[in-house]
């Protein structure tokens, strides 16, 4: 499934009917809710929002700030604050000037301290 959708993001980025951007309307993104389990679907609809507008989306600064913009209420916007509050006298919002800073900087702080992954490290390590 994610084979098709990367597909069609990459015909569409190369021209294959794809309209530079003009009249061209996606739908809203949902608000980031500050779920754990929301973490990697709204990164990947981000993502794939700036692979489809490559021109409203061509520096990273321009990625946080929309996905911080999604992050509205509860944790998430708590999180928001503070990581705002952080990055004051920065020059950009993500470390490094980077998109994976940020996302793993979201990740980091939303993981899930009983996830699989973590479990399967410490049984590894006993």
């Amino acid at each position: 499934m994610q084979n098709a959708i990367y597909a069609a993001i990459s015909a569409l980025s190369q021209g294959q009917g794809y309209n530079a951007g003009k009249n061209y309307k996606l739908p809203d993104q949902a608000n980031l809710s500050g779920h754990t389990e929301n973490i990697e679907s709204f990164l990947l609809e981000c993502t794939m929002r700036f692979k489809v507008l490559p021109d409203n989306f061509n520096v990273t600064d321009k990625k946080v700030f929309y996905a911080l913009s999604l992050m509205k209420d509860g944790v998430a916007r708590t999180w928001k604050e503070q990581y705002l509050r952080s990055c004051e006298n920065k020059q950009h919002l993500a470390t490094g000037n980077l998109w994976t800073s940020f996302t793993n900087a979201l990740k980091t702080s939303f993981a899930d301290p009983g996830n699989k992954t973590n479990a399967m490290c410490s049984l590894k390590n006993i």
